[in-house]
């Protein structure tokens, strides 16, 4: 018999060769029997339901918020259409009243309001449904008429009729558009010569420069005392807060550590060039005090370098990120607890 040398020399290499590398685990093959329980259900839904449904209606109000519900109360989906609400909402220098909403044909939902922001300051909570504006009913609008008339009412001062989850009585609110990009250093001024006050609503990317300006203006080091003002303020950008301790905490002190599935440790020291300012510190918080607020009290308190003043706080210790998903739909969940003392009353 004769042997091809091609063929043979093509085998031998083969033979020497290492095995192939395995492909990389796909994440979703544990899923499968989950997944396709779930296109059972709908596949059935929609062949036998006595009324076509709206699958996206189904998948992102139905499925995926009664899935997350079963996490805790601080992970949130937002479809498309929210997250570039979102988006823009953090961005944006434009006017308007600070809420992000949920916008269908003949309803308007509140998904947030933006601390310090028009809708915030009125008293418009999440859940909460927009029936009219200015006399005009949401209910009998389709969705791009929706859109439209929101659009044109950020122009101008409006009055909104909001319903109230479990309330049949109709809630009048005046609000007027501003910057969405309020400062979240909103008050700053001195109680006394020598004593400063700052009150910081929220932590956004602007937020530790707008509290240095505001400490530099009051005397910087000249000061003998700082009244931090963090009550009601449900938190932010973490990594504001970060930069907010370090300017009280001396080069390498722990600000936080931070434990997840992703990242065993994961901790934040005051940098080794910080220039800490010296004088005495105060804290003010409440229940309502939570998040990034937390993380920059507790730090200071853990370190003996601020006395905490008030009522104890929210107690949502953790790092929460948003993430984008696919087809512009995104995700906010926990990624991470942190590991200090829970700021108390003192």
């Amino acid at each position: 018999m004769k042997v091809c040398p091609l063929l043979l020399i093509a085998c031998t290499l083969a033979a020497q060769a290492p095995p192939a590398a395995a492909p990389p685990a796909d994440p979703a093959s544990g899923l499968e029997p989950s997944l396709k329980q779930f296109i059972d259900v709908l596949s059935t839904i929609q062949s036998h339901a006595a009324t076509a449904p709206s699958v996206d209606k189904m998948v992102y109000e139905g499925a995926i918020p009664s899935m997350l519900r079963q996490l805790d109360p601080h992970t949130q989906f937002f479809d498309p259409g929210q997250f570039q609400q979102l988006k823009q909402m953090q961005d944006s220098e434009q006017k308007g009243f600070g809420s992000v909403v949920s916008v269908l044909p003949g309803q308007v939902i509140f998904l947030q309001t933006l601390p310090g922001t028009p809708s915030n300051k009125a008293g418009i909570q999440a859940g909460d449904e927009l029936v009219a504006i200015n006399n005009i009913a949401i209910r009998s609008l389709p969705a791009e008429q929706i859109i439209q008339l929101l659009t044109e009412a950020r122009q101008q001062k409006i009055t909104a009729f909001v319903r109230r989850q479990g309330d049949s009585h109709v809630l009048q609110f005046t609000l007027t558009p501003e910057l969405v990009d309020n400062p979240s250093v909103d008050r700053a001024f001195l109680l006394r010569p020598g004593f400063g006050y700052v009150r910081i609503t929220s932590w956004d990317m602007q937020t530790a420069k707008q509290l240095h300006d505001a400490v530099e203006k009051l005397g910087a080091n000249n000061l003998q005392g700082l009244v931090l003002d963090l009550r009601n303020n449900p938190g932010g950008v973490v990594k504001t807060a970060l930069e907010a301790a370090a300017m009280f905490l001396r080069p390498g002190q722990r600000i936080l550590t931070a434990r997840g599935r992703s990242k065993q440790v994961d901790s934040a020291d005051a940098p080794p060039n910080a220039k800490p300012y010296e004088f005495r510190l105060a804290v003010l918080m409440n229940e309502k005090t939570a998040s990034a607020s937390e993380i920059l009290a507790g730090a200071l308190q853990d370190h003996d370098r601020a006395t905490i003043v008030g009522e104890p706080s929210y107690g949502k210790g953790l790092v929460q990120s948003v993430m984008p998903l696919s087809d512009g739909a995104g995700l906010a969940c926990r990624s991470a607890a942190i590991a200090m003392m829970k700021p108390g009353s003192q």
